[in-house]
């Protein structure tokens, strides 16, 4: 195999992308900035290389037709150059002096994160954040990502680990399912409740039941989710009552969204719930901007649930 890539005619093999790309000689011509002749000769050398015709033969003016074999060569060739491209742009990004590239969960994503980029333009001008998405902890060290946001018990190993915000956990609704269900107001009426479950087992029920002394509750009842974003979705659809992290909810909380009917007493305080991770010996100051803008968004996170 490693012969074959060696000799393989990458410039031809370009020129037959392009045609197969644009459906025509004269159009590939334009997209790659040569003369038609040019890839009208570089297609017959492909041609002549592998051993089979690629394209139908052309009579007049007709569209361009392909073989099965330029059908299958079209398709893989633009398939593997299209990996290409998007590598060459991952890592020109990863590597401009203004672009950072910013890993955290879904969650993290869509209810901390996106909300405040309108106060990242403002703060961090001229930088470039990009926002992966993986729920899965890279301890490998081999990450593309800059910086993390992660929630969890830390610190980790290899890292540089700073935690930035603690979390409360608590009971949140919709309105109508708390209407619905006769308004629960104490501890004892969560238990009869359709319950709605993270995965994470930091949330799990068990842990609030003890809390509030309903060891004889059945805690493991009800559907589960993949992440905090989808549980408090669910809960928004008026499909249970989530233990929901309260930091994840604000937002929703603030807009009537979601309700906490038992208000803020009745919760699980989470310290140091939410860590900010940079690789070993990190010093790009674009970089060490995103984690003071961070930061920064985080002295505004104390816990102030509207009470219903």
């Amino acid at each position: 195999m490693y012969s074959t890539m060696i000799s393989l005619p990458l410039t031809k093999l370009r020129a037959f992308a392009a045609v197969f790309e644009t459906g025509g000689v004269r159009p590939a011509a334009r997209k790659l900035s040569v003369s038609h002749s040019v890839v009208s000769r570089q297609i017959a050398e492909l041609q002549s290389w592998i051993g089979t015709a690629l394209l139908k033969e052309n009579r007049g003016n007709q569209p361009v037709e392909f073989t099965s074999s330029g059908r299958m060569l079209g398709e893989a060739t633009l398939s593997g150059l299209g990996i290409m491209e998007n590598a060459v742009r991952q890592i020109q990004e990863r590597h401009s002096g203004n672009a950072v590239i910013l890993e955290t969960t879904s969650s993290i994503a869509t209810r901390w994160i996106f909300p405040r980029l309108q106060s990242f333009e403002k703060h961090c001008p001229g930088i470039e954040l990009s926002v992966t998405v993986d729920q899965r902890l890279n301890t490998s060290h081999k990450s593309d990502c800059d910086i993390m946001v992660r929630m969890g018990q830390g610190p980790w190993d290899g890292f540089d680990c700073t935690p930035i915000m603690d979390d409360w956990l608590l009971p949140m609704m919709s309105e109508k399912y708390w209407l619905n269900q006769n308004r629960p107001s104490v501890p004892r009426d969560i238990t009869s409740l359709s319950l709605l479950h993270d995965r994470d087992p930091a949330t799990s029920w068990a842990r609030w039941f003890d809390r509030y002394a309903l060891q004889d509750a059945q805690s493991n009842k009800g559907a589960r989710y993949t992440s905090s974003d989808l549980l408090l979705r669910a809960a928004e659809q008026n499909l249970g009552v989530a233990l929901g992290r309260y930091q994840m909810a604000r937002e929703d909380l603030n807009r009537r969204l979601l309700y906490a009917p038992l208000g803020r007493q009745r919760n699980i305080h989470v310290k140091d719930a939410y860590w900010i991770l940079l690789p070993p010996g990190q010093t790009r100051q674009a970089v060490l901007r995103v984690r003071d803008w961070i930061l920064s968004e985080v002295d505004n996170c104390d816990f102030d649930l509207v009470e219903i």
